[in-house]
């Protein structure tokens, strides 16, 4: 356990290093934590746009997955092969996407504890100084201001992601999730207003990744005056240049 908690530990301080260099060439915490989300955002941008390609990709095999299941439904066997067949054929699966996403989150993590670590008063060196209207980014946000963006993000994430045509299936998922971004955004009120604005502001450079990836998605159904339909077939032909990497590889 030592081996890990040192490596960890050598992770987190590397961050906290970037972060005190960003603060020293800007004198601005809020700029220096702005400037590391934007770097970090920039340097996992291929993995996080071909992570949701595959993700958006799987969302459109779902009306053959249907017609798979309706034709194959009292032979589970052929219905296996003939899915897994599917799968192949367009170089994806269920977890294909998801385990990439996934493997993010020891960044994520990690810098939260960075920017936590150094806006705390008991910090050697931290990150002092006001931004805006935070006096303190080692302080909860006192108006609220960063939770509430951080609702409309995570809002405009989750309809964005969905497809425009759903099914009864995807319809209960995205209801279900529904409570998500705002349970997140009342218990973001609690933490460090540093670690909010540092997720505020890679939630919107995930809104960026999300629209080159699939437009305004559903969004375009709730906010009328987007253009609905807006950059269809960019999926289509993202997870075919995907494909097509994937093939290349496997050639080579």
């Amino acid at each position: 356990m030592s081996i890990v908690s040192n490596f960890w530990n050598d992770f987190v301080a590397l961050f906290e290093y970037l972060l005190l260099v960003l603060f020293d060439l800007t004198r601005s915490s809020g700029l220096a934590i702005i400037l590391l989300a934007a770097i970090v955002r920039l340097v996992t941008l291929p993995i996080t746009y071909r992570s949701m390609v595959k993700m958006r990709g799987m969302q459109e095999l779902q009306p053959k997955l249907k017609e798979l299941q309706r034709l194959h439904d009292l032979d589970r066997g052929t219905l296996r092969r003939e899915t897994l067949k599917l799968y192949r054929e367009h170089r994806t699966s269920p977890l294909s996407g998801c385990l990439t996403m996934l493997l993010q989150f020891p960044l994520i993590f990690a810098i939260y504890q960075a920017v936590t670590n150094l806006t705390l008063a008991s910090a050697t060196r931290r990150l002092s100084g006001s931004f805006l209207w935070l006096s303190d980014l080692g302080q909860p946000d006192p108006f609220w201001i960063l939770p509430i963006l951080l609702i409309i993000i995570q809002f405009a994430l989750q309809f964005m992601a969905q497809p425009l045509k759903q099914d009864s299936f995807q319809k209960m998922i995205a209801y279900l999730s529904l409570p998500v971004p705002l349970v997140f955004g009342i218990v973001s009120r609690f933490f460090p207003s540093g670690a909010v604005l540092y997720w505020a502001i890679d939630g919107l450079f995930f809104v960026l990744v999300q629209y080159l990836v699939s437009g305004w998605g559903a969004l375009s159904q709730y906010l009328r005056f987007l253009p609905l339909g807006h950059r269809q077939g960019s999926v289509s032909a993202a997870v075919t240049a995907v494909t097509s990497i994937n093939i290349t590889q496997d050639d080579g």
